[in-house]
């Protein structure tokens, strides 16, 4: 049995083969796609532009062999479960966290696979679903509940991320809050930061309808980093004090390297920045800075099937919103350069969340 699935032989080079649909082994199963997307660092590494993972992949396209890439971020229905799979049933509606451990570390043995010495990624070293088909590990996907719609699904791996970095900030009840970037990413953490607590929120962005929905979802105070000084406008918005977490969801290089040091110069003295965003490639610090401000730099930790259900639930409990951000859906496997092209330029097509690819 064949069916249609992307391939990559290059950088910016994929195309829409017919190949098998893989065989279930024992612990995986076998799902159809529903609605996937790609991630803006999917979407930018398919351009072949600079993101985490670049080397990587340029290291195995020099490979010669044309590779199933991308698309850990879906919502598919269970058609085949393999031997040993009993959480799980034909016709169960799924989504995924992107990291597959490997139970054999030293770390998986001692009960802390969120540890693991030697993770997977979907959509890097596993196939994942920018195809008709595709077969994944049991363990790392989490069932969909009715309250939550396929689109909304798609969404919650990213969201989850966001709740990730949220708890590690240990936020306060009333901790002041600045987001830089209100992307996706940006606008779950405002989310998560509302439902733990946080008092002002402040979100930052160049966007005038991104701030729009951070207003919607939970921001007090919006900044618009095109006509004021960020870092002079959170400062005057907290009586000089400076916020007591920055989240910062910008990401991308240069962008991303620009909001840590205004993180840096914002932040209260014994405050906390959040790296939420991968920034694909290195970049300077002013650790001098960090260390007489005594600032606590974070990195959340990385994402599993227990938070995805956490997110899960609280998606369905109506706590957290993915739908408002939902800006652009194509229809059809053969749309995903029309989704890449928007997901890339999403300002250029005023889209928030990477566009959504429906099957």
């Amino acid at each position: 049995m064949l069916m249609r699935a992307w391939r990559w032989y290059g950088f910016n080079d994929a195309r829409l083969d017919e190949v098998p649909v893989p065989a279930v082994q024992p612990g995986w199963v076998l799902l159809k796609t529903s609605v996937v997307q790609l991630s803006l660092t999917e979407a930018l590494l398919a351009r072949g532009l600079r993101s985490i993972n670049y080397e990587f992949l340029r290291t195995r396209f020099a490979e010669g062999q044309p590779m199933q890439l991308f698309g850990h971020e879906f919502c598919a229905t269970v058609v085949e479960v393999g031997a040993g799979v009993e959480r799980l049933e034909v016709g169960d509606r799924v989504c995924a966290s992107n990291m597959v451990v490997c139970h054999k570390c030293g770390n998986c043995l001692d009960g802390r696979p969120d540890l693991c010495a030697s993770r997977s990624t979907v959509g890097f070293h596993l196939p994942g679903c920018l195809a008709e088909y595709a077969v994944l590990p049991a363990d790392v996907l989490t069932r969909v509940l009715p309250a939550v719609s396929d689109h909304e699904a798609a969404g919650v791996q990213p969201l989850s991320e966001s709740i990730e970095a949220v708890a590690s900030a240990e936020l306060e009840l009333g901790d002041t809050c600045v987001v830089i970037g209100a992307g996706s990413m940006g606008l779950g953490c405002i989310q998560g930061a509302r439902a733990s607590g946080a008092g002002k929120i402040i979100a930052l962005d160049v966007r005038a309808e991104a701030l729009a929905l951070a207003k919607q979802l939970g921001a007090d105070e919006l900044v618009d980093s095109r006509t004021v000084d960020p870092v002079d406008a959170v400062l005057d918005l907290t009586n000089g004090a400076g916020p007591d977490v920055v989240f910062e969801a910008a990401g991308g290089g240069a962008v991303g390297f620009a909001a840590i040091h205004q993180a840096t110069d914002m932040v209260r003295a014994k405050g906390k920045i959040v790296q939420v965003a991968h920034l694909g490639t290195k970049g300077e610090l002013n650790y001098d800075r960090c260390r007489v401000k005594s600032i606590r730099l974070i990195f959340p930790g990385i994402g599993s099937r227990r938070l995805m259900e956490h997110t899960m639930r609280m998606l369905a409990a109506g706590q957290l919103s993915v739908k408002p951000m939902l800006t652009h859906v194509v229809k059809g496997l053969d749309k995903v350069p029309e989704a890449i092209e928007i997901t890339v330029n999403k300002a250029k097509y005023g889209a928030i969340n990477p566009a959504q690819i429906e099957l």
